[in-house]
């Protein structure tokens, strides 16, 4: 998986929310797959759901990351590979 923060350039925190809400929205619609998985528990795929619709709270957002790869390790049988790229960009803009 590969996530930027590069665009992550706002100087409200709702702005940079969303942002980071429409990131994480696109990285889940990549591995739709998963919501078809038999290894996938049913409140599994209503978290990958409340993603992918936008509906995700602050908290559920602080574990997309987390959750997402450990679906895709019991659907594939291997854990996948995270690179974040720009990851500081919205802490410098925060500032």
């Amino acid at each position: 998986m590969f996530l930027t923060f590069k665009d992550v350039k706002f100087d409200s925190w709702e702005a940079t929310l969303d942002k980071i809400r429409g990131l994480l929205q696109e990285e889940y619609g990549r591995h739709q797959e998963l919501l078809g998985s038999d290894k996938i528990a049913k409140y599994e795929k209503e978290y990958f759901m409340r993603i992918i619709e936008g509906t995700a709270n602050e908290v559920d957002l602080t574990s997309a990351l987390e959750k997402i790869s450990k679906m895709l390790k019991s659907h594939y049988g291997k854990a996948p590979i995270i690179i974040i790229d720009e990851y500081d960009t919205p802490i410098q803009e925060g500032y």
